[in-house]
């Protein structure tokens, strides 16, 4: 793994920290701390406790790789012949093309291409999805040290594949005055010296540095004259995991209380910030979609509703660190058979709308 003992073992990687780990206030939990009172739940990161009262962010800091093979969109590391372990996250041995042997991993794939000088890397497994994309790729360049970002001006990123990894990479600024080199899937590339800031979202315990980095990137965003809804809920009905049973019923019940359901796989990255800047109270179920709230405005009213089987607080972090009021409602699987994401459930209408009116009042 890539430790401090692991790197003092090594001329060809080192480590400096660029930052440090801050404690970050959790609020209370007003209609949900009821339901985590009664009902046993899987949490996600495994431990985290519904009445924590703060977490403790990640640190940030950069590896510096010597003499280094990066192979894939992922920037799966190879030092001497060794695979740095830690960049396997997140990876899939298909998508990234490698294999797992008896004897250690094997990077499939040609000569490497030849890079000169020196990179930063923001490389990073899963980043097809939208919260990995923004959180554990950009968000990466928030943790980097003002001399690596001012003084390497050639950054390595994932390939775009979908419209919202064109334009918020547009709207980071990551582009101005600097040379972006994409990554395909399957590539492989050598270079003398690589500068990769490690993730500062790290085991959902975000560092405060991604505020400013965020919010700069919902101010570049183009507006549009629009009416945006002050009531939102993020429909997932067009989703395949987690099936919520009772989501029409919900969405009915909601939009008789001036709700408006989005489905944010319809609508541009401008549209998607656009939403969730305006927007004074969102109900959502978990899922990607909610990654949005680093462009809320602090005091936005955020609901979320969870599945007992899979409580993952990212959001609820996200949420404190950007001065959100924060609650939430937890539901109730219907089986515990199976993967994890593909297990349908259901909530409580009736506790949804009681929370909504307590927040409205």
């Amino acid at each position: 793994m890539l430790d401090a003992a692991t790197r003092a073992e090594r001329d060809d990687l080192a480590g400096r920290v660029t930052g440090q780990a801050v404690s970050i206030a959790l609020p209370e939990l007003p209609i949900g701390r009821h339901m985590f009172a009664q009902m046993p739940v899987r949490t996600e990161p495994e431990g985290a406790a519904w009445d924590a009262a703060a977490y403790d962010s990640t640190t940030p800091w950069e590896c510096i790789y010597r003499d280094v093979i990066l192979h894939s969109d992922a920037g799966i590391a190879c030092l001497g012949g060794d695979v740095v372990a830690d960049t396997l996250q997140q990876t899939d041995p298909v998508q990234n093309s490698y294999e797992e042997r008896p004897d250690g991993w094997h990077i499939v794939g040609g000569d490497p291409v030849v890079l000169d000088g020196a990179w930063v890397s923001l490389l990073v497994g899963g980043h097809r999805n939208y919260y990995h994309w923004m959180l554990e790729c950009l968000a990466r360049a928030a943790g980097a040290s003002a001399e690596t970002l001012d003084g390497v001006r050639r950054i390595l990123v994932p390939m775009p594949r979908s419209e919202f990894h064109l334009a918020s990479i547009a709207y980071s600024g990551l582009a101005a005055g600097r040379s972006l080199r994409y990554v395909a899937p399957s590539e492989t590339l050598r270079a003398s010296e690589v500068i990769a800031p490690w993730s500062v979202t790290g085991y959902h315990r975000p560092h405060p540095c991604i505020v400013p980095f965020f919010q700069r990137m919902r101010d570049a965003a183009p507006r549009r004259d629009e009416t945006w809804p002050k009531l939102l809920y993020i429909d997932r009905r067009g989703g395949d995991q987690r099936p919520l049973v009772n989501e029409d019923e919900l969405v009915a019940a909601l939009v008789a209380r001036g709700f408006v359901p989005v489905r944010l796989e319809t609508h541009p990255l401008a549209d998607q910030i656009a939403l969730f800047a305006n927007a004074e109270m969102i109900v959502a179920p978990h899922g990607a979609g909610l990654t949005n709230l680093i462009f809320a405005r602090p005091g936005t009213k955020v609901l979320e509703l969870l599945m007992d089987g899979w409580v993952n607080w990212c959001f609820r972090h996200i949420a404190a660190l950007f001065e959100l009021r924060y609650d939430c409602i937890l539901g109730r699987q219907r089986d515990d058979s199976g993967w994890v994401h593909a297990r349908p459930w259901s909530v409580s209408i009736f506790h949804v709308l009681a929370a909504v009116e307590r927040e409205a009042g």
